[in-house]
């Protein structure tokens, strides 16, 4: 059964919809394409990995007709409604914004990442018009930030870039009404009224920063030229507390590393495991000589950081949001025991005001975001995308 989500815009720029049950994908289009009230162009899908890839990418395109069809898993789907641990969320465009579509399944995460973005951004008339190139990508096909590195040569500064790496059981990303592994999705979405992103995360610093004396690729082998997994405990107050694996990645998913930022914020890195030697196996590559803070990731903080990545989105438009896409850390939601994840749900979807905005989006494992400058690679943050409105 669809849930009661029909989202009509005040121009139909968008509709969105979201189900759950094995019919999800389609009834979830479904109620996109009702809510637009005419035929779509683009379509994005969030299912949340429950359901077979082929089947998902089959029910979606039945549903859209002819129009385009991409998206990714998620581990778990954001609706108006809130978030839904199974199911699918989908939000359908008019045939008047003009997009495009693109794959990249080289094994080179950047040659993916450019050949996705090439592809995608092909034909598409920029001049005049504001754009943003989301991106959806696997978080076990590589450095998330080369994929990136990737895309932005060929988006350039001026395109911001959204999106993030698919979630769920079985993780897929979807282009034409195909499913598709370890590989990379770009859409490309132009419109004549302004597209802002917001990004933010809810990670405090703990203590002074250390530096990273040794590294090899995503392993962050020395901190301060002392092991990097002691290091880390040491400045968590648990250095003399002996940890199963299992107790260790409990720890990490709610401490992260963090590269500070120019402009005084930092850049949280998951820490996926611990490495022989007494390393840090980080979500992706840390150089050497690079200073890093161990964070907390507190769920008051959440909050606060998913209204200010929607200030910062609404702020970049000239009237209220017609179409809202969401790529929030997976780190962040109920199923990894944030205390606080409906509150930050809910209020996301009350600061967009009456009438909502089309609305969608997924827990991701590991986001992109960039406005500015050449890093867009990110962990434990919320992505916000908002089209602006026509009137």
């Amino acid at each position: 059964m669809a849930t009661p989500e029909l989202v009509r815009t005040r121009e139909r720029l968008a509709g969105a919809g979201a189900a759950v049950g094995s019919r999800a994908p389609f009834e979830a289009v479904k109620e996109a394409v009702g809510a637009l009230g005419r035929e779509p162009g683009l379509v994005l899908i969030f299912p949340t990995g429950d359901l077979d890839p082929q089947e998902v990418a089959t029910q979606a395109q039945a549903a859209a007709g002819n129009a385009r069809v991409a998206g990714m898993t998620g581990t778990g789907a954001i609706t108006l409604d809130g978030a839904i641990e199974t199911g699918c969320s989908a939000v359908a465009f008019g045939s008047s914004l003009p997009v495009g579509v693109g794959t990249g399944t080289s094994s080179d995460p950047r040659a993916a990442g450019r050949s996705a973005a090439a592809e995608a951004l092909f034909g598409v008339d920029l001049d005049g018009s504001h754009a943003a190139l989301l991106l959806f990508v696997d978080s076990e096909s590589g450095d998330q930030a080369e994929i990136v590195a990737g895309a932005y040569e060929i988006a350039g500064g001026r395109i911001p870039l959204a999106g993030g790496a698919a979630g769920g059981q079985v993780r897929a990303q979807f282009a034409d009404g195909e499913p598709l592994s370890g590989s990379v999705v770009a859409v490309a979405l132009v419109s004549q009224t302004p597209i802002g992103v917001g990004i933010a995360h809810g990670c405090v610093r703990r203590g002074a920063p250390s530096i990273v004396t040794r590294s090899r690729g995503p392993v962050v082998l020395q901190l301060d030229g002392r092991p990097a997994e002691a290091v880390y405990l040491e400045k968590l107050g648990m250095g003399d507390v002996p940890l199963s694996d299992a107790d260790f990645d409990a720890i990490a998913m709610a401490h992260p590393l963090a590269q500070p930022e120019l402009r005084g914020d930092v850049r949280p890195r998951y820490v996926r495991g611990r490495a022989l030697g007494g390393g840090l196996v980080c979500a992706t590559s840390i150089e050497a000589n690079a200073p890093v803070d161990v964070c907390e990731h507190e769920p008051e903080a959440i909050v606060r950081s998913a209204m200010a990545a929607v200030d910062e989105a609404l702020r970049q438009l000239s009237g209220p949001a017609e179409a809202v896409l969401l790529f929030d850390c997976a780190a962040r939601s109920a199923w990894f025991g944030n205390p606080l994840a409906a509150r930050e749900v809910e209020s996301i979807i009350s600061s967009f005001g009456d009438p909502a905005p089309a609305l969608a989006g997924a827990y991701t494992r590991g986001e992109i975001g960039r406005i500015r400058g050449a890093k867009g690679d990110r962990n434990y943050s919320l992505v916000v995308v908002a089209v602006g409105s026509a009137l």
